[in-house]
Order: structure tokens, then C-alpha cells, then sequence
């Protein structure tokens, strides 16, 4: 038998917890989307979260994404291969981002971390029209074994006071101006 996924719209502020699974995939962000400081937003194995247009997900609670190696968890746009052409993922002061068996596809910038915590294990951030990765403000990021690739300006971008966190274990590959910039104030 063939399986047939269902589809989910996805908008507005998500205010208590919620689970993402195959079985409401794909996940369509129609509008700008929030998840609400105390809400816990979990991504499963093999979901697909696509961006109808130039959305953003702004994380204030928790966002959980858990991908493996051949169910990897998607976060695209309609036409993934085209830079910049969703808002990407914001995670504010406060909010915790968890990240494992990800790809981020075609955001302006694929994820910024504005004073969040951040976590990002066998990760993967593709043509964003600005930047894969950004840690502003007072951000921590642990990231291991993450792929940056063709990403406009830079792979990896860290603009903070006081850079908190870990990188290991990276690949680096045809990102615009640079592979990884580093400014602490």
C-alpha cells in the first residue's frame, strides 16, 4: 500500500505545546508564525516544514527538531534552491532552539539566534540569500557537524559581545563572502 501524507497550515502564534509528525506533513507556513514563550513546538523524523512565501518562524518558547540521517527533518521554501525566499527561522532572547538531523533551505538568513540558545548537531544550512547561521546579542550556540553551503554572503556569522558556545566538526562550502565571520564587540 502507499502512504499518503495529509497536509497541516501553519499561522499565527502557536501558544501550548505541539507535536509535528508525518502524519500532518507537510507542514505549510501561510503566515508568519510564533511559537509562544512556554510552548515547546516538537519536529519528528521525516517532517517537512515548507514556507508558502516570505515567511518567518519566530521561536520565543522552544522549537525541537529531531531528523535522522534518512528521515532528515526539511525546513524549505516552495523553491528550496532559490536563496532567500522565506523568512527563515528567529529565535528570540530566552527561546532555546534544538536541532538534530535538520536542513534549513533558502532563507533570508536559514536560522538567527538573537540572545537564544541554540543547539545543532548533523545540520545542514543551504542557500540562504543573506547568511546560514547568525548568533547576535548574547547567544550561545553548540554546533557539530553542520554543513554550510552556498549561502550568499557567509556560512556562518557570529556578532555578539561576548560569543558563548562550541563549533566542531564543520564543512564550509561555496558561500559567498565568507566561510565564517566572527565580530565580537
Amino acid at each position: 500500500s502507499t502512504w499518503v501524507a495529509a497536509s497541516t497550515d501553519i499561522s499565527g502564534t502557536i501558544s501550548s505545546d505541539a507535536e509535528w509528525t508525518r502524519a500532518g506533513a507537510p507542514y505549510h507556513l501561510v503566515g508568519n508564525t510564533t511559537i509562544a514563550s512556554g510552548a515547546t513546538v516538537t519536529v519528528r523524523p521525516g517532517v517537512e516544514v515548507i514556507a508558502q512565501g516570505n515567511y518567518q518562524l519566530t521561536v520565543q518558547g522552544k522549537l525541537r527538531c529531531f531528523g535522522l540521517r534518512y528521515k532528515p527533518v526539511v525546513v524549505k521554501s516552495t523553491t528550496p534552491t532559490t536563496p532567500g525566499r522565506r523568512g527563515g527561522i528567529y529565535l528570540t532572547s530566552g527561546s532555546v532552539g534544538q536541532f538534530s538531523g535538520t536542513s534549513f533551505w533558502a532563507g533570508s538568513s536559514c536560522v538567527t539566534v538573537d540572545g537564544g540558545w541554540a543547539e545543532f548537531d548533523t545540520c545542514w544550512f543551504l542557500y540562504a540569500g543573506q547568511d546560514g547561521l547568525v548568533a547576535l546579542n548574547d547567544a550561545t550556540l553548540q554546533v557539530e557537524t553542520a554543513t554550510f553551503a552556498y549561502n550568499q554572503r557567509r556560512g556562518l556569522y557570529i556578532i555578539t559581545p561576548s560569543p558563548v558556545g562550541a563549533i566542531s566538526n564543520c564543512t564550509f562550502l561555496s558561500n559567498g563572502e565568507y566561510p565564517i565571520h566572527v565580530k565580537a564587540n
